[in-house]
């Protein structure tokens, strides 16, 4: 995990980020703790892509992919939601 950027957000909706896990294409993807303390990745879509179709297609996606996968070791979907 690398530290978060100066311009990374601290907190978002009530997940606290301690750091960077990734960066892609779409987006970053960053470590967070939810409030009730369970360890979340946390995937944000870069600025202007939301309103690209094909990103928001292949993001539900991914939101249903990650809704059907469970067990030990696998991020489970906490919650998706776009602006």
């Amino acid at each position: 995990m690398d530290p978060l950027n100066p311009s990374d957000p601290h907190v978002i909706g009530g997940i606290k980020l301690f750091g960077r896990l990734g960066e892609g294409g779409m987006g970053e993807v960053y470590f967070g703790v939810t409030p009730d303390a369970d360890p979340v990745a946390v995937k944000v879509i870069r600025d202007g892509l939301t309103t690209t179709p094909a990103i928001r297609d292949r993001f539900d996606r991914e939101i249903k992919v990650m809704d059907m996968v469970r067990g030990p070791g696998v991020a489970g979907l906490v919650a998706a939601a776009a602006p």
